[in-house]
């Protein structure tokens, strides 16, 4: 955005953008690096005057740097002109969906539009004026050197860099912000030579829960913030040079001084910058997840740039807050509403994790948007068996949907976990018969979409893990399911495959039952370092496995099971845990294990999941 004499702006040429409606041919896209792309023909663009403000008046808004505005009002005859430029298409709605469902992808989802779309769009005076705001964080936090080109060592790499642009939404679907990111395409990079360690440590998605849960028990004061521009505030110690195209189309080059988004080292360095923070304002990094600190009146989780904090007293949070502000700018959210890909909805004394907007999200890029009516999860087995890829759908497509399920299962949609890992085998050689079963599983989730897990004040904070495995299955492998329950509420859960063959029901089990007692040690660590003391109790519905865990009585039939899988009979023996069984019917890991029918998983849903639904309906 360029501003004129008279005080009024108009929008810059970027020699990358390329009108939505024009696009690339194939020899354009392998064409050499030194050949300058045609310039394409599109409709001039209507000058933004300093008076042009969308988020003050809500009728000025379309009438920003849209092409021949004045001409094209949107009817029915031309919606494909309006739609194209914000990268959706009228006849995609015309289409009936299909299997070859379009992969999700910036330019197809109004919210992540491409450079192009971004910069011809009726909003693009936000969009400007959001790429001026990251410009100023840049200079801000000090992340590059201007250099010239000579000053480049010669032979080194120099990595380009785009922009990624995000409509970022509260918890309601409203506008928060217009947000752009200057993003380096990281993929360029060498291992070795421009960055080595990539891992950064995030607090669990069971921490996350059970912080919640701690602090409904204790009443406690929550509080979230988000760390504005954390990656720029990461220190680098390979040189790294990079390309900018300005917003005058002119080519820069930089030396970065800070990470940057999109850097394969980004989060690591910045991870560990926010390490030295939180240390030095007298918090102490917990054993049993890393993600997490504490000290003696507070428990901080972090995730990334988020931060999620519980104190006894808002002063605990305010002195915390202080002190981080010494460091770092904070964006103060309040009580959590919106975090790690959820919605978070309070009441006096429980709290609903639902994943509406991911949901209504995955059936706009994978069902067009349609899917009518109430659905339920498919339970016949042929569906989820390994097939003749006859007809198989690209993988892509395929995996990137899978994925989705498979964040909704691990955070807040548990009856699905089954139906997913089932499915999950699938992503090499999926075929069309497992392409429709996922389908009918996202169709089912859209019909429950305001459903999720529910998180109530419990009586105690005692500390329950339950087990169950369903005999044989795919390659005689067993599949476990468990749950960890802190006071009653649901944390934690998972559904796998068991890596070795049983030889029979009380083998199985009795694996099952390790990999529970695991999760009972891991959490019970954690707690103690919380000042939490719980002994945990595993509850089983096998009797075989019950004895096993006792004493070594079927020596006979129990001599080949791995010496691995006897942790469990050691941590009983020890103390650390406490067995006990119920009947099968009462065991709610066994939705877990298998495809049950509706009726038998809307009863086990009751118990911990509930709808949510806003006030005003």
């Amino acid at each position: 955005m360029v501003r004129k004499n008279d005080g009024s702006y108009k929008l810059a040429k970027s020699p990358k953008a390329i009108h939505p409606e024009v696009q690339p041919t194939e020899e354009s896209e392998s064409g050499s690096e030194d050949s300058e792309p045609e310039e394409p023909e599109g409709p001039e663009l209507v000058e933004i005057t300093k008076d042009t403000d969308p988020l003050t008046s809500e009728t000025k808004a379309p009438d920003i740097a849209v092409p021949n505005a004045s001409k094209h009002k949107r009817n029915s005859k031309n919606d494909a002109y309006w739609d194209s430029l914000v990268g959706r298409h009228s006849s995609s709605r015309e289409k009936k969906p299909s299997t070859k469902s379009r992969i999700y992808a910036v330019g197809i989802d109004p919210d992540h539009p491409t450079d192009a779309q971004a910069r011809s769009s009726p909003v693009a005076y936000e969009w400007a004026k959001a790429r001026a705001r990251e410009r100023e964080q840049l200079e801000k936090y000090q992340v590059f050197t201007r250099i010239d080109k000579s000053e480049i060592p010669k032979g080194t790499k120099i990595v380009d860099t785009k922009w990624v642009y995000l409509v970022k939404r509260r918890a309601d679907g409203s506008i928060e912000k217009y947000k752009a990111r200057k993003v380096e395409r990281g993929f360029t990079q060498e291992a070795g030579v421009n960055y080595d360690e990539t891992y950064a440590q995030m607090m669990r998605p069971e921490t996350l829960k059970i912080l919640l849960v701690i602090a409904l028990h204790r009443d406690w004061a929550i509080r979230q913030w988000d760390v504005v521009a954390a990656y720029l505030q990461a220190l680098l110690k390979h040189d790294i040079y990079i390309t900018d195209v300005n917003e005058q189309g002119e080519t820069e080059y930089w030396k970065l001084d800070k990470a940057l988004y999109g850097l394969k080292q980004a989060g690591h360095e910045w991870f560990k910058r926010l390490c030295e923070i939180l240390e030095t304002t007298g918090l102490r990094r917990c054993i049993g997840d890393k993600g997490t600190y504490r000290s003696k009146n507070l428990i901080l989780g972090t995730h990334v740039d988020d931060l999620l904090g519980i104190a006894p007293l808002e002063k605990d949070l305010d002195d915390l807050e202080g002190g981080l502000e010494k460091y770092v700018e904070l964006d103060k959210r309040g009580k959590p509403s919106n975090m790690l890909g959820m919605e978070l909805h309070w009441s006096k004394e429980e709290v609903v994790l639902t994943q509406t907007r991911l949901i209504e999200s995955m059936i706009s890029q994978h069902l067009n948007g349609n899917f009518g009516g109430k659905h339920s999860l498919p339970i016949n087995p042929d569906a989820y068996r390994r097939a003749e890829q006859t007809e198989s759908e690209k993988p892509g497509n395929y995996q990137s949907l899978i994925g989705g399920l498979l964040f909704l299962a691990r955070m807040t949609r548990l009856e699905i976990s089954v139906h997913v890992n089932l499915l999950g085998r699938r992503t090499k050689d999926a075929t069309q018969t497992h392409w429709k079963t996922a389908l009918q599983v996202l169709r089912y989730l859209g019909s429950t979409k305001t459903e999720g897990l529910v998180l109530r004040k419990p009586r105690d904070l005692s500390l329950k893990i339950y087990a169950d495995a369903a005999y044989g299955g795919e390659g005689s492998r067993s599949q476990t399911g468990a749950m960890m329950c802190l006071g009653d509420q649901l944390v934690g859960w998972y559904s796998r495959r068991q890596d070795v063959v049983s030889l029979s029901v009380t083998e199985a089990e009795y694996i099952a039952d390790c990999e529970g007692a695991k999760d009972a040690s891991w959490a019970q660590q954690f707690l103690k370092e919380l000042k939490i003391l719980p002994t945990p109790t595993l509850i089983t519905d096998s009797e075989g496995a019950y004895g096993l865990s006792k004493s070594p009585k079927f020596a006979r039939k129990s001599r080949h099971i791995e010496h691995r899988f006897h942790y469990l009979r050691q941590q009983v023996r020890a103390g650390h845990l406490d067995i006990q069984t119920i009947p099968g019917k009462d065991n709610p890991a066994d939705l877990l294990t298998k495809l049950l029918p509706m009726s038998t998983l809307t009863t086990w849903k009751g118990k911990w999941m509930s709808s949510w639904k806003p006030t005003s309906e």
